[in-house]
């Protein structure tokens, strides 16, 4: 009686054992290698499961961070990751801001992925309870029927609960972590975007036009403006990601004729992977675009700027453009993975450095500086009296200073501050600069160009440059 009972009792917790092994080499497959990538429609995505003590869904915008929502009653965690968005997918939500569109085009993608994802996590299953059971038990292979059955059972009794108790409403109220704690707006393309993007399209050449009938007036009367040996300047700043403000940049360059364009930052507002996309026109503009990172921007940024064609990333050495010797540097912040919030201390020490550095850079120099550009006025205000032209950005508000034996221009925000500017009550402006320089490369003339869209008004200012 004791002998059997000792049998029965040990028959039993071999089995139990087997089925522990098959459960843990079903969850060890599944966990390294379940993650697998999927296209839907413009999206590229990864998803994952792993084991967890409660069950949560976690959905990750590299770099801006992630949002998590407890979705179901299994102790497992669903991961979905961001890969890439495609410059298609942005392009057809421009040209048409139906975002019901968008997901009915998405929803067949997700059927099919959702259908290989789980069937793959099913494999997995069933061959990493195979493959750890042989590797521990060795057993005959007339019997190797018994670990695929028990590892398709097992993972059938993971996942099926977070299956059955899924509910999607939890992410209306998901946790925040990372960037996105701050700015959880900008996870999907804004439908102000969108919408203003596809009224200035079809404005942009006509509102353009009379700003350069308006130029050409002003330029008549204005003897002293840049001749066929001067250079004419765009000048821009804090585009922020948003697609109007490039396509205007694309216009001033073709309407005004200028020799190249002159970005003082901020080109997106998170510095993120995903902004990028909407600036892919950067590569259309046909003269040097020469860019210094500003605070909003990132490593990722500065080279997806470094590889357009035509593009200059200004790095705290000279670099000659259109004939003039160019010099400027990124904020400290653009080489951070993310805009950080410093202490005012601790950003006064940085833009200290940076302008220490600068200066180094400006008296080593082997030809004469023509051009300073930076992106905050504190620095850029060190150099006032030292370079014919420094340009700055980062207030959003157009200023002059200085004359034309060395003058300060900051252009505003030709993106209208971005998304933050579109969902603003008061109207900011879209505004840019064209300066003129003569032979000497001196700044002899400046118009000052503001949009607003709201009211349907432009503006520009034509300015003769005292040399005096």
């Amino acid at each position: 009686m004791i002998k059997t009972g000792f049998l029965f009792k040990n028959r039993w917790l071999g089995t139990l054992l087997q089925l522990a092994v098959a459960l843990a080499g079903a969850v060890l497959f599944i966990w390294i290698l379940g993650p697998a990538e999927y296209q839907l429609d413009g999206f590229k995505v990864r998803g994952a499961v792993r084991p967890a003590l409660s069950g949560r869904t976690v959905v990750e915008f590299p770099p801006l961070g992630t949002l998590t929502a407890e979705t179901h009653s299994a102790p497992l965690e669903c991961r979905v990751t961001l890969v890439q968005v495609e410059e298609k997918m942005v392009t057809a939500t421009l040209n048409n801001p139906d975002l019901g569109m968008l997901w009915a085009r998405l929803e067949t993608d997700v059927a099919r992925a959702l259908k290989a994802f789980v069937f793959r996590q099913f494999l997995l299953g069933i061959l990493g309870a195979v493959v750890l059971t042989w590797f521990v038990f060795r057993p005959p292979l007339r019997k190797i029927w018994q670990p695929a059955l028990a590892g398709f059972l097992l993972t059938a009794a993971w996942l099926t609960p977070a299956y059955l108790t899924y509910r999607a409403d939890a992410f209306r109220h998901p946790a925040y972590s990372g960037m996105i704690e701050a700015a959880p707006q900008v996870l999907a393309l804004s439908q102000d975007l969108v919408t203003g993007f596809q009224e200035f399209k079809s404005k942009a050449p006509a509102v353009v036009a009379n700003l350069q009938a308006l130029f050409n007036r002003a330029d008549s009367l204005n003897a002293a403006a840049a001749g066929d040996n001067g250079t004419k300047l765009l000048l821009v700043a804090d585009i922020q990601n948003n697609p109007v403000g490039l396509a205007l940049v694309q216009e001033l360059v073709s309407r005004f004729d200028v020799d190249a364009v002159l970005d003082a930052g901020d080109l997106t507002d998170l510095g993120s992977p995903l902004e990028l996309a909407l600036m892919e026109d950067i590569k259309r503009i046909p003269v040097p675009y020469v860019f210094a990172p500003g605070n909003h921007d990132s490593p990722e940024v500065m080279e997806f700027v470094a590889a357009q064609p035509r593009a200059h990333v200004l790095e705290g050495r000279t670099i000659t453009v259109a004939g003039l010797t160019v010099l400027g540097s990124p904020h400290p912040s653009a080489y951070r993975a993310a805009p950080k919030t410093d202490t005012p201390e601790q950003e006064e020490a940085e833009l200290r450095t940076q302008a220490d550095a600068l200066a180094k850079a400006l008296r080593s120099a082997e030809r004469p500086v023509d051009i300073l550009m930076v992106h905050d006025p504190r620095v850029a205000r060190r150099f006032a009296g030292r370079v014919p032209l420094v340009v700055c950005g980062h207030t959003h508000r157009p200023a002059v200073e200085g004359d034309g034996s060395s003058l300060l221009l900051n252009p505003g925000t030709t993106g209208a501050a971005g998304i933050r500017g579109l969902q603003s009550a008061r109207e900011i402006p879209y505004s840019a600069m064209v300066v003129h320089l003569d032979a000497a490369r001196r700044p002899v003339a400046l118009d000052i160009i503001a949009y607003g869209p709201r009211e349907g008004n432009f503006r520009v200012e034509h300015r003769l440059i005292s040399n005096e």
